[in-house]
């Protein structure tokens, strides 16, 4: 079917060509609408008859997860075809509030004339060979087709029609390095009126430095120019990445920043509160902290030595601070005394919170009468660090962030502490609480706190004593700024220091595959080298990676890859299992999975016994993970089905039936 990728491609085409608009609705589970999708949407005949109009489709059900593979490639719907599933959900609401007179049923074919006029509206048949003999009629059949093969390349930048951009956007990815940059550098353009955001999509993953920097040119010269001139938002979409792409190339995140500030003088609501809402946290990103000076911080946790505490009971503690406060009462003026009782009254409430002691609010509020006291007297870095860990468990967040804020300047020099790490938690707890809470009402966030906050996380991220949630919470507050690049930059660093996290495995995971396409993530773990105690761990996840690698290889039509990668997630999955079983029952779970996406491509490649040996290794491991499903959306017993079946074409019915019963025999069900 010749579907329109937008209904805005769509009008332009009509304007262009004089065809009518066909509105095509169709619903999952709906008998009749799955009869169209099925059959008729991919017969010859009936796609003839909607060559004389312009279709769009409106169907609000996903068939997969993902609209974009490796670098940024396409990946249409696979039960529509050409469109991906994105395109043909997001648009439904528009062509509601157009076309549907307040009604949604499904199936249905709307008409629309060139000018606007409704020519017919189908729905609710008893004969869908009503909506042949309508299309027949009404379809505008003296318009020659679009004949793209013989476009030249400023005909296709010109034309909206999918099989055009279908046939530029592979010719994009075949061209060399310079013409890629050429070609990036006109995807979007002030002077004509069809843009090319999937080439900017792909040009801002492409190999070449110079096609990623002109893909971020392209993405800011459109921002100003739609800001200025009420254009339509093309390029708002790739704020995120772009930006992340911007920090390879001198100058670039700030020419962004300034471009993305011109977004929120837009006159369109919805680009004006998007604009308002980046470009604070893109200004705030490309400047430096004058609270937390992240290199110092850096610089002082490679040279610091570990200190130890004696941790005293609660008896013990309770004991001590009724002392000092007696030593407080004689000299309030004492800073030593007062610094005492309180760093005594905070680890008391701690071991309360911690231990289930009651409410330590006396113990608390005691303890920030002891800081204030010596803050009287002037700036006090342990009194402020102090404060600001009593102010927050308080539930204060205002005072704790200023507070710590005050503090942390003089902290790096007792950086690897107890207390440092505590102050910089609760300078980053705090200000995140306060910048969600002005990102949910839609106001404008204060540059510096951007700044701070994320050197403040940068900085507890890599503290000798963060945790794997000290990690997670830096990569969710980064998450929620759409701050991608320093989410890879992290999660990185991070797990160096913290090899069994698991958490963080999957982030990277998640970031590489996102920033770099499948290949970086299917070598990932061959440039990562771990502790011994922590190679059974790599390993599994490494087995991870490969899998999602082999999957997604497989489902992008590149199998011999695709079979490589599997392999190395077997491999990888064997190794985790012999050198830790605890890691037995998951590895078993995923090898089931590989060894059937493996014998699903060598089926697809004719080796059909291969296909058979492996189905045979997994159904050895975990039987019952063959009703899970996949990267690819598919269960390893739908693949078994297909294998039979491809045994059964191939004349070798003796061998389906003697692996149907291998399989049956080791409680596979199928």
């Amino acid at each position: 079917m010749p579907w329109q990728r937008n209904l805005d491609d769509a009008l332009a085409l009509v304007e262009r060509t004089g065809k009518p608009l066909l509105v095509c609705v169709n619903m999952d589970g709906e008998s009749a609408s799955e009869s169209l999708a099925r059959s008729r949407y991919h017969d010859p005949r009936f796609i003839e008859l909607v060559e004389g109009f312009v279709p769009v489709l409106a169907s609000p059900t996903r068939h997969f997860e993902a609209d974009y593979g490796n670098r940024g490639w396409r990946l249409p719907d696979p039960k529509f075809g050409r469109i991906v599933e994105s395109e043909h959900i997001t648009h439904e609401p528009t062509l509601y509030k157009r076309y549907f007179s307040g009604n949604r049923v499904a199936p249905r074919h709307v008409g629309v004339a060139a000018d606007g006029a409704i020519l017919f509206d189908l729905f609710l048949l008893n004969d869908l060979g009503v909506i042949d003999r309508t299309l027949k009629q009404y379809g505008k059949f003296d318009v020659p087709p679009l004949n793209v093969d013989v476009m030249t390349r400023a005909e296709l930048l010109d034309c909206p029609d999918a099989a055009a951009r279908e046939r530029f956007e592979r010719e994009f990815v075949a061209e060399a390095d310079a013409v890629r940059e050429q070609i990036a550098a006109v995807a979007f353009s002030n002077d004509r009126a069809t843009q090319h955001p999937a080439i900017i999509r792909m040009a801002l993953r492409d190999p070449a430095p110079g096609v990623r920097h002109a893909a971020v040119r392209g993405v800011a010269g459109r921002i100003v120019y739609d800001a200025e001139h009420d254009g339509t938002a093309f390029a708002v979409p790739f704020l995120p990445d772009a930006f992340r792409v911007a920090a390879e190339f001198d100058g670039l995140r700030e020419e962004l920043a300034r471009a993305t500030a011109a977004l929120a003088k837009s006159s369109d609501e919805e680009e004006a509160k998007r604009g308002m809402r980046l470009a604070p946290i893109f200004e705030g990103l490309v400047a430096t902290s004058e609270v937390v000076d992240v290199d110092r911080w850096l610089a002082a946790f490679a040279v610091a030595q570990p200190e130890e505490e004696v941790e005293l009971s609660m008896d013990d503690l309770s004991e001590r601070l009724s002392m000092l406060d007696s030593e407080v009462a004689l000299d309030p003026t004492n800073a030593t005394v007062n610094l005492t009782f309180a760093k005594n009254a905070l680890e008391l409430a701690q071991r309360m919170l911690a231990d289930g002691g009651g409410n330590p609010s006396w113990v608390l509020e005691d303890g920030a009468a002891s800081c204030g006291r010596v803050l009287i007297a002037g700036p006090n870095a342990l009194a402020s660090a102090f404060l600001a860990r009593i102010r927050f468990l308080l539930n204060e967040m205002d005072a704790a962030a200023d507070a710590a804020r005050d503090a942390l300047p003089e902290l790096v020099a007792s950086a690897a502490s107890a207390l440092a790490h505590d102050t910089l938690d609760a300078f980053v707890q705090a200000r995140t609480r306060a910048i969600y809470k002005l990102l949910s009402d839609e106001a404008e966030v204060p540059v510096e706190w951007v700044t701070d906050t994320v050197a403040a996380y940068r900085v507890l991220a890599a503290h000798p004593l963060a945790t794997e949630a000290d990690v997670v919470a830096c990569l969710d507050f980064l998450r929620v700024l759409e701050a991608l690049g320093e989410q890879t930059e992290i999660v990185r660093d991070a797990i160096v220091r913290l090899p069994g996290a698991g958490q963080l495995h999957f982030w990277m995971r998640y970031c590489v595959l996102r920033d770099q396409g499948i290949e970086a993530l299917a070598t990932l773990y061959d440039d990562l080298k771990a502790p011994k105690e922590f190679e059974a761990a790599f390993d599994w996840h490494a087995g991870v990676a490969n899998l999602i690698a082999g999957d997604t290889l497989g489902r992008d039509g590149r199998g011999d890859e695709s079979v490589e990668s599997y392999d190395a997630s077997i491999a990888r999955f064997q190794k985790s299992m012999a050198s830790n079983p605890e890691y037995g029952p998951s590895a078993g779970h995923y090898l089931v999975l590989a060894h059937a996406g493996l014998a699903r491509r060598l089926a697809d490649a004719g080796d059909l016994d291969g296909a058979m040996h492996e189905l045979r290794l997994a159904s050895k491991l975990v039987p019952s993970s063959f009703a899970e499903t996949d990267g690819t959306g598919r269960r390893p017993r739908d693949t078994v089905n297909d294998i039979l079946d491809k045994l059964r074409r191939a004349g070798r019915s003796a061998d389906a039936q003697a692996l149907k019963a291998e399989l049956e025999a080791a409680k596979v069900r199928f």
